[in-house]
């Protein structure tokens, strides 16, 4: 709750500073998230053992101008991530929970009385979040995720860092996009180049804007 108050001040403060330019609008953003994860493990590659993992994406989202047919959008969206993996009879899925802050460079222009966008930025994600679920013939077994960067004691970094890009239109007071967010981060604790995790997120979504 503590990560969650402070991340959510630093959101209010970065609108507050914006709300100065011109053209600000406040929205909020809800869709699904097709979430996988690749990497290695003992120096073997595992990312097409591993499945798409449907999910969400829900928060409080602003756009302001920066110079016209160029925006920045920044936001405080909870992410939810992972993959699901077979093993024989088992399924095992890792459900990570994060708080992501993306800043974003968006481009419009006209599409034929549509306006159309493309959008390229970093995103920094938190982990706040999220289980371990296995099943194996009707029996399910779960437990909490670890955040932090011990090896051998944690299960995921506490911290995860990335790149978005995508594209959509905007229909006043909607915005409908398509976003691919790809960590640059390794989320294993202590990992290296044999021992990887990067979260891959396709997202598709809904954003309202008040004004």
């Amino acid at each position: 709750m503590k990560r969650f108050g402070l991340l959510f001040f630093i959101f209010v403060v970065m609108v507050g500073f914006q709300a100065q330019a011109q053209d600000v609008r406040l929205g909020v953003r809800g869709g699904l998230n097709f979430a996988d994860e690749n990497g290695e493990a003992g120096g073997n590659d595992y990312g097409d053992e591993t499945d798409l993992r449907t999910a969400f994406q829900v928060g409080l989202l602003a756009q302001f101008g920066v110079s016209d047919p160029f925006y920045l959008q920044t936001g405080l969206l909870l992410s939810s991530k992972g993959r699901t993996r077979d093993f024989g009879s088992v399924e095992t899925t890792n459900s990570p929970l994060y708080l992501d802050i993306p800043v974003s460079l968006v481009f419009k222009g006209d599409l034929g009385g549509i306006t159309a966008f493309g959008l390229v930025g970093p995103y920094f994600g938190f982990g706040i979040g999220g289980q371990f679920e296995s099943e194996d013939g009707g029996t399910r077994v779960s437990r909490d995720i670890e955040w932090g960067n011990e090896e051998g004691e944690d299960n995921y970094r506490s911290v995860d860092v990335g790149i978005d890009v995508g594209i959509g239109v905007e229909i006043d007071p909607l915005q409908i996009g398509l976003n691919y967010g790809f960590a640059l981060t390794n989320s294993r604790p202590g990992g290296d180049d044999n021992n990887s995790r990067f979260s891959r997120v396709l997202s598709l979504y809904v954003t309202y804007f008040f004004n």
